[in-house]
Formats: structure tokens, C-alpha cells, sequence
């Protein structure tokens, strides 16, 4: 595996959070089975009613690249006293991975199907921006769980909640002044990575629609992600026309949600 992709899966965010694929495939499978229901009834009378069984194909084409290119003048490598095109392959796996990232959490929220929530979580109106603090952040995490375990949501595999900075503000100062292991702890260390039954994730990269950012919580291995492992590429090429070389970095890639997995995702609108 190359340096630049190894870089790459250790900092994305969505690595932790989704479902990833790395094999070879081009396109993938996910056939799931229709919802059985159960009848009740008095042991008597010999009849009964028989359900269609069903089975539905949702695919995931993987045909998106995210990449950089960028020219390194030869008289740039010589004053380096370092492999300058792999430093500059590192840096560009920190720009890929927030490409990556960006595309999955948009994903959460405009999908066909998705589920979006807002104020309704903390006792506001539907659909509206939630501005959060330190006051309600522990009723939206209440309520995310709550709604997913509506859902019927296998939250026995794992919760998780990806923000912003500051919104993970108003977490860290809520659980400053609540408790007495977790406050200290808090205060002690400026940071938690699991709060309230949910793993904390904190990105630049929420969606943003204008208006509202847009924080994505649910079920860990909800969201499908695509990261081929034979999708990956590092280059140094030669240049016509100008001194040094030309290094590319790029990674094949796509990310989806499956129909049967949309209710074990929640995007919730939030007051940027």
C-alpha cells in the first residue's frame, strides 16, 4: 500500500464510522431481505396467511477519484534535505481525506431517503436549526438515541456523533460541569472521545446548506463506504516544458447509505 494511501485511511473520520469496503469490485452488492411481521391469534382454526418474501439489490458504483496534482521545481527538491514529493504526498492525503470526508458526511444528508431531524430532538420545531450549547447538547444525544432505538437501530454495534469544533465545545463544557470521574477527566485532559453512550468524532467537514451545518450521528457501519485498496496511486512525472517533476496522488472512491440502514443515520440540522 502506498505511503500517501496509508496516510490517508489513518486520518479519514469516515473510516471509523462506516462500513468499508476495499477489495477490487466496481460495483457493490447489497441485497437485503423484506421486514417479516409476526400474526397472533387463539390456537384454534387451521388457516394462516402467507407474505411475498422479498428481496431487493441496492448497488454502489465506485467511480469517484479524489486527487491533487501539484509541480515541484527541480531547484525545490535540491534545497530540501528530504524526499520532498513524499512530504508532499502526505500533505496531499490530508487534502484527499477531507474531500473524502466532506462527500460522506453530504451523503447523510442529501441521499434519497435520508433522515433529517432538527429542533424536534430537544423539544423545538420540526425541521428547525437547533442552536446547541452546553444546555441542550445532552437532550440532542438523548434524542438521537432515542429515534434510533424508534427505529429499531442495532445500537448494540455502536453509536457514534461526528461535529464540529464548536459544537464539541458545548459537549466538553457540559461535561465539565456534570458528574464528578467525567467532569475531572474532562477538565483534565480538554477532551473526550466517548460521551453519553456515543463516540466522539470532531470534523471541519459537516455539510453545510447554506444556511445550517449539518451533524451526523447513527449506528456505527450504517454509512457504505468505498476505499479500494488497488484504488489508490502515487506518481512522480516528468514535465515538458519546465524543470523538476510532477506528483499526483489520488484515490478511487464513493460512499452511499443503503436503503435498509437509512433509518440508522440521523443528519441534524444545527445553527452554524
Amino acid at each position: 500500500m502506498p505511503r500517501f494511501q496509508r496516510t490517508l485511511e489513518n486520518k479519514l473520520v469516515a473510516m471509523a464510522i462506516a462500513d468499508v469496503y476495499t477489495g477490487r469490485d466496481r460495483i457493490i452488492h447489497n441485497p437485503y431481505q423484506s421486514q417479516p411481521t409476526a400474526d397472533d391469534g387463539v390456537v384454534t382454526g387451521p388457516n394462516y396467511t402467507v407474505a411475498d418474501f422479498q428481496l431487493t439489490d441496492d448497488t454502489l458504483s465506485v467511480n469517484r477519484r479524489a486527487h491533487k496534482a501539484e509541480h515541484i521545481d527541480k531547484i525545490e527538491m535540491l534545497q530540501a534535505r528530504y524526499d520532498l514529493a513524499m512530504s508532499r504526498a502526505d500533505r496531499h492525503a490530508y487534502a484527499v481525506k477531507n474531500k473524502i470526508d466532506a462527500f460522506v458526511f453530504e451523503t447523510a444528508v442529501t441521499v434519497a431517503g435520508a433522515t433529517v431531524a432538527g429542533a424536534e430532538l430537544v423539544g423545538g420545531a420540526a425541521n428547525a436549526a437547533i442552536t446547541l450549547s452546553d444546555a441542550n447538547i445532552d437532550n440532542l444525544l438523548n434524542g438521537v438515541r432515542e429515534t434510533l432505538l424508534t427505529n429499531n437501530a442495532e445500537v448494540d454495534r455502536g453509536l457514534f456523533v461526528a461535529m464540529s469544533p464548536k459544537n464539541f465545545t458545548s459537549l466538553s463544557e457540559y461535561l465539565q460541569t456534570n458528574g464528578f470521574a467525567v467532569s475531572d477527566d474532562t477538565i483534565r485532559n480538554g477532551f473526550q472521545t466517548h460521551a453519553l453512550g456515543f463516540d466522539i468524532y470532531v470534523t471541519n467537514n459537516l455539510y453545510n446548506d447554506g444556511t445550517d451545518d449539518y451533524i451526523v450521528a447513527g449506528v456505527k457501519g450504517s454509512i457504505q463506504l468505498a476505499l479500494p485498496r488497488d484504488g489508490g496511486e502515487f506518481e512522480k512525472k516528468s514535465v515538458s516544458g519546465k524543470f523538476g517533476k510532477e506528483v499526483v496522488t489520488s484515490q478511487v472512491y464513493n460512499a452511499t447509505i443503503w436503503e435498509n440502514c437509512k433509518p440508522e443515520v440521523l443528519a441534524i440540522k444545527v445553527a452554524s
